[in-house]
């Protein structure tokens, strides 16, 4: 089974160490990926 892997949060980022290091994703993915999911429910709960 694939994964995308460790999202870290851009605290995270700014601390260093290994998961960031090594996440592709960058700075701003917390943001993108909270007003994704904000979306994506009010999508299905129709508000």
């Amino acid at each position: 089974m694939e994964s995308p892997g460790y999202f870290s949060t851009d605290a995270a980022m700014d601390e260093g160490g290994y998961e960031p290091t090594w996440s592709f994703a960058g700075k701003g993915t917390e943001a993108a990926l909270v007003e994704a999911g904000v979306a994506a429910l009010k999508a299905v709960s129709g508000k």
